[in-house]
């Protein structure tokens, strides 16, 4: 209370009940006008806090524009390489159309003209045989005539053999150039036919080229299998049984649970080319999450409480985001995240690289432990030499003690050297021993 409050104080209880009643009136007008400047001052700070809320969702908005320009760049790219590679396999299948009817068109000319060679070949070797038997019709048959007609008949017999030779040869090549080209058209076909089913609508075939992209990138992630990742491992919960696509271990206790989806609807067919509607494949989208969402994978032990939905193209989920903007925040609010190949990879790295610290800090603690576990033995050893020590300090004292007794001032060897000096008879002397002498001298000095 201030000077002048304790002034208006006195002077309002001079006055009596009116001026207590004023001394409340300017105590409820203090805290009125004490309760407008903190309203104030909250005006303030929301109005603060609005303001910097307003420009981080402008922010925001322009950062999302930019991402849509990007994704619609990307779309763009995307379809023109489709076009090239159409045009190119057009090309390519133009091209080697051409080049096999030129093949065959070579070999059926050359065919002809070994034909026609021959032919004439036969003729005149023909001709001259019927001058031959002609002029030698008159002579005896013998081994001149024999030799004679081999003569005539052993050119024909070569170029048989040899016009054979030609012609399986050209008929084994004719066969494999046309056996190439059909392998080729099998293949082309075979290739347009399984992209179809992919964008015709074949759920299984989707499912599992979806299955067999997560594989993929789970195994270029450097995760070892089994150990850090299992694919369609059985779980259970709320007593039903699930089998998601993988389950990746963050690290020793907890895991992330992944399932593929190809959110490809039914395409349909114009021209040649398929025509996919991006709305539909948004709606498709968000029909795979709801379905994710339906299973109880969260309330599994030891599992995070999201889900990782795959899409193994790329271009699809453009294409789906392109079409609904909101697809990533109702994934999330569904507690689902969703990711692509290189999405999926980034975060597996990362995965991989965290459980390399893990088995480092592992191998850290396991050499921590054994150092422990050796400087235990090592002051155990220390002990039991100090033990060894004391016993050889404790004989050794002793020692010097007897040998004291024995050899010191007025100890038995003097008693005996002094009998022996009287002439008492021995046969042996007492060894002069150095072992103690220098301990017994410093004994006898003490």
């Amino acid at each position: 209370m201030t000077l002048l409050d304790s002034i208006l104080l006195i002077a309002l209880f001079a006055l009596g009940g009116a001026g207590a009643l004023l001394y409340a009136r300017y105590i409820a007008a203090q805290k009125a006008l004490h309760l407008s400047e903190t309203l104030r001052q909250e005006d303030r700070l929301k109005t603060q806090a609005l303001e910097s809320t307003a420009k981080s969702l402008e922010s925001s908005h322009i950062q999302a524009l930019q991402e849509i320009a990007s994704l619609k760049a990307t779309l763009t790219t995307a379809n023109e390489r489709l076009q090239e590679q159409r045009a190119d396999s057009a090309r390519q299948k133009t091209e080697l159309q051409d080049k096999y009817e030129q093949d065959l068109s070579k070999l059926e000319s050359q065919y002809k003209l070994s034909i026609s060679t021959l032919q004439n070949e036969l003729a005149k070797n023909l001709e001259l045989q019927k001058t031959a038997l002609l002029n030698e019709s008159k002579l005896a048959l013998s081994k001149d005539s024999k030799a004679i007609l081999d003569e005539v008949f052993t050119p024909i017999k070569t170029r048989v053999e040899e016009y054979q030779k030609t012609l399986l040869q050209n008929e084994a090549k004719l066969k494999e150039n046309i056996d190439n080209a059909f392998k080729y058209s099998q293949e082309m076909s075979k290739s347009a036919q399984e992209l179809g089913r992919i964008l015709k609508g074949d759920k299984k075939l989707r499912g599992n080229f979806g299955e067999l992209q997560l594989k993929s990138v789970l195994q270029s992630s450097g995760l070892i299998e089994g150990v850090q990742y299992k694919l369609q491992e059985q779980l259970h919960t709320q007593g039903r049984r699930y089998i998601p696509d993988a389950v990746v271990s963050l690290d020793e206790e907890r895991n992330i649970i992944i399932d593929a989806k190809f959110p490809l609807p039914n395409a349909t067919t114009c021209d040649d080319e398929i025509e996919i509607n991006a709305q539909e494949i948004a709606q498709n989208l968000r029909a795979r999450i709801d379905e994710l969402a339906s299973k109880p994978y969260k309330d599994i032990e030891n599992s995070y409480d999201f889900v990782l939905l795959f899409i193994p193209y790329n271009n699809i989920l453009d294409l789906a985001i392109n079409a609904d903007s909101s697809l990533y925040q109702y994934a999330y609010s569904k507690q689902i995240y969703l990711t692509t190949p290189q999405t999926l990879f980034m975060a597996l790295k990362t995965i991989s690289i965290t459980w390399q610290h893990i088995q480092s800090d592992q191998n850290i603690r396991e050499a921590f432990e054994e150092i422990g576990k050796f400087y235990d033995k090592f002051a155990d050893a220390c002990s039991d030499f100090d033990k060894i020590v004391r016993g050889l300090q404790s004989a050794q004292s002793a020692a010097v003690a007897m040998d004291i007794k024995l050899r010191g001032k007025g100890g038995l060897e003097a008693r005996f050297d002094k009998l022996k000096d009287l002439g008492a008879k021995t046969k042996k002397s007492i060894p002069n021993s150095k072992l103690l002498s220098q301990d017994t001298q410093e004994s006898e000095q003490e």
